[in-house]
């Protein structure tokens, strides 16, 4: 558990009372404390932004254990183990998240934690860069003035669509794209995931469209996800007791 950090010394004390006539209040030689919470190495890790009236939600349920202890609100579909697991979720507008066993192929994926880490990191390092990108390629197709390059020397005029592809693992591909003759100008974006690792086979790929919104709020907490992958496999490695502070 932390402690506070005490300093040898003491915080002047201030003599000079509040505005509504009290003293100010101090607590002499201490400098910085802290107060956090960190989870049982059996925990289960829920990452969510919920849907709103006008914005869809995401949610991601992170499993470290084999065997997790598994809310029963979750939902969570049954298996003989859990372990690096991350099950994805999109929440549909002003609708409350499915329970993860009845959500919609379309709306749902599971995948490891380090490919959601990864997936995270892009979109917060990336994805800024990538929509301005993609919103320019659509406004000069849309005016047709000047020339949509193609590559080299070959380019085009007027209507047209950009596209974007990224590999986040061996069977994970991130895609995005934005068409000039869609009437609401979206940027289209999805995941795909192959049910082998060899992305040359002809393994069948799912697909689930993602709202990228909720995403790029989630990549916010990228650093604290990376915190609990590290610290979790520590935990493991050292066969620590499970009702011990992970992050401590």
């Amino acid at each position: 558990m932390a402690t506070p950090t005490v300093s040898s010394t003491p915080v002047p004390q201030s003599s000079s009372p509040r505005s509504n006539g009290s003293p100010a209040f101090t607590i002499p030689g201490v400098y910085d404390a802290s107060f956090y919470n960190t989870p049982d190495a059996q925990s289960l890790m829920l990452h969510a932004v919920a849907s709103s009236s006008e914005e869809e939600g995401f949610q991601s349920i992170i499993c470290f254990h084999p065997r997790p202890h598994l809310p029963a609100h979750l939902g969570m579909p049954v298996l003989s183990n859990y372990e690096d697991k991350a099950f994805l979720q999109v929440g549909v507008e002003n609708t409350p998240f499915h329970l993860q066993s009845q959500a919609p192929k379309s709306h749902s994926m599971q995948v490891t934690v380090t490919e959601y880490l990864i997936m995270l990191q892009f979109v917060g390092h990336e994805w800024p860069r990538l929509k301005s990108k993609l919103q320019s390629q659509l406004t000069t197709m849309r005016e047709g003035t000047d020339p949509v390059f193609i590559s080299g020397h070959l380019m085009f005029y007027n209507h047209g669509a950009s596209h974007y592809r990224v590999s986040l693992s061996s069977r994970l591909t991130f895609r995005a794209c934005v068409e000039s003759r869609d009437p609401e100008q979206n940027i289209k974006t999805w995941l795909e995931r192959r049910s082998h690792t060899d992305a040359t086979s002809d393994s069948p790929i799912q697909e689930m469209a993602l709202p990228m919104n909720a995403l790029t709020i989630l990549s916010q907490d990228v650093n604290g996800v990376q915190t609990l992958v590290d610290q979790m496999a520590a935990y493991k490695n050292r066969s620590r007791k499970r009702n011990k502070s992970v992050l401590s």
